[in-house]
């Protein structure tokens, strides 16, 4: 199942990416900080290492220097530039020169530092006009232990310039990517997290009053979140599931109960209009009574019918054919020469032939009821992308937008109906849409152009070899 990017999947991603992506800066500036230290350590141990060379080279007299292996001094690394070049100046703490080496003379001077220190050996950053050197530093020291001077020794900080600046262009030019597969990551985590809680969505949308013996069904740890939240759900499904078939029942057996006498309130009003003694006002009085006894008992066979269909909540396994319906029932029930039909061939449908007759004589007698008798009625059954359509077109006076939910709920009557003074009891779409649902299908109302109603029912569709 693929969970579409929801606002929280979303926001979860950009949760995740952020610290990922921030792990991953944070990771890369410590990276940089350690190559840094590694590289300065390594040069500052190749300065260490000629600095030694250049001390047992020479010894010191007093204040001045005495060479002893000139040959030291005369290597290619301290006379020319190259790609190892050490910069070397011998100097008191005055500032006067003792030695130099022949290479300065190539190069932009570097400044002379006098700098504190107790260890050996001491390195720094020197800045020249051009660029920034690595050097490091060894006191003179005398005969009488007096420190009169310093050994410098420089090396282009170049190398180490180009190796940090190749790893600082390469995180540059891999982080667009790797930010990339961070988002991605990011969004299929997010997915990963929520799916146990969109299966959850996803079950409990449908379950509904028809099939409320459903449950939610989640491989997860005893002591997980959502598996208590499973839990939770469950229990509140199973009361609830309790207390509808309470009141299915309690609704079923009031229905029960008052069809008996109001059938017999009718057979004796009827038996009575039979009467030739009763006239004038006591015959009207006596009609009125049977036309609204006769309502009372359509709307306890519409409630008995809506409490029929919300207990066989199991989908039914019989299959009738929808064009042999139309054909023999509805073309019979309604043979105005103001309904066109158009019913395809071999259309197939799994549920209860009678429930699906009073489907389409409510919308079929809704159309006629709330249209004028110029008015064409469509009536469409066809099958398109595995499905069953029926679709019934008026022209009438239509449904507002804010009530095309709330006609399909007992006992609802549109503002319009009821200024117009059309009779209902606002039971017939609730029938409907019970019957639809216990057939795994659905229904939807639209506007009609330019005026009217659309209604369209949609089943699964079943295909059966000829």
């Amino acid at each position: 199942m693929r969970i579409p990017l929801s606002r929280t999947i979303i926001r979860n991603s950009i949760w995740i990416s952020t610290a990922f992506f921030s792990f991953l800066v944070i990771f890369n500036i410590l990276i940089y900080i350690v190559v840094k230290y590694q590289l300065t350590s390594v040069l500052d141990a190749k300065i260490r290492h000629e600095i030694e060379h250049i001390v047992s080279s020479f010894k010191v007299k007093d204040r001045a220097i005495e060479i002893i292996r000139p040959e030291e001094f005369l290597e290619s690394d301290l006379v020319r530039i190259t790609d190892n070049t050490f910069f070397l100046q011998i100097y008191t703490i005055e500032g006067k020169i003792l030695l130099g080496s022949e290479n300065l003379k190539y190069f932009s001077q570097i400044p002379l530092a006098y700098p504190e220190f107790t260890d050996n050996e001491y390195f720094d950053d020197s800045e020249t006009k051009t660029e920034v050197v690595r050097t490091g530093y060894a006191k003179l020291i005398n005969d009488d232990g007096e420190h009169f001077g310093y050994v410098q020794l420089s090396f282009r900080r170049e190398k180490l310039v180009a190796a940090l600046k190749s790893i600082l262009s390469y995180t540059l030019l891999i982080l667009p990517f790797v930010l990339i597969i961070i988002i991605a990551l990011s969004i299929f985590i997010s997915r990963r997290l929520f799916q146990p809680i969109n299966k959850i969505i996803e079950t409990a949308n449908n379950i509904s009053a028809v099939n409320l013996k459903e449950r939610l069904q989640l491989d997860s740890d005893p002591n997980d979140e959502i598996n208590k939240l499973k839990i939770t759900l469950n229990n509140l499904f199973e009361r609830l599931e309790v207390q509808i078939q309470q009141i299915s029942a309690f609704s079923d057996n009031a229905s029960h109960q008052l069809m008996t006498p109001l059938t017999a309130i009718s057979s004796e009003l009827e038996f009575a209009l039979t009467k030739k003694k009763y006239h004038g006002e006591i015959k009207q009085s006596l009609e009125v009574v049977k036309e609204q006894s006769d309502r009372m008992i359509s709307i306890v066979k519409s409630l008995l019918l809506i409490s029929r269909t919300g207990r066989d909540s199991g989908q039914s396994n019989m299959i009738f054919n929808l064009t042999s319906l139309f054909e023999k029932h509805i073309k019979i029930l309604f043979p105005q020469q103001r309904i066109y039909y158009f019913i395809s061939n071999n259309l197939y449908v799994r549920g209860k032939e009678e429930n699906f007759i009073i489907v389409i004589e409510n919308l079929i007698g809704n159309a006629l009821k709330y249209s004028s008798e110029d008015d064409i009625i469509e009536v469409i059954s066809n099958s398109s992308n595995g499905c069953i359509n029926v679709i019934v077109k008026d022209k009438g006076i239509g449904i507002a937008d804010s009530e095309k939910e709330k006609v399909f709920e007992r006992f609802y009557r549109s503002e319009s109906a009821e200024k117009i003074g059309i009779v209902g009891y606002g039971l017939g779409l609730s029938i409907v849409k019970s019957i639809v649902i216990s057939m795994n299908g659905k229904i939807q109302v639209s506007d009609n152009s330019p005026k009217g109603t659309i209604f369209c029912i949609t089943l699964p569709y079943i295909k059966i070899e000829e």
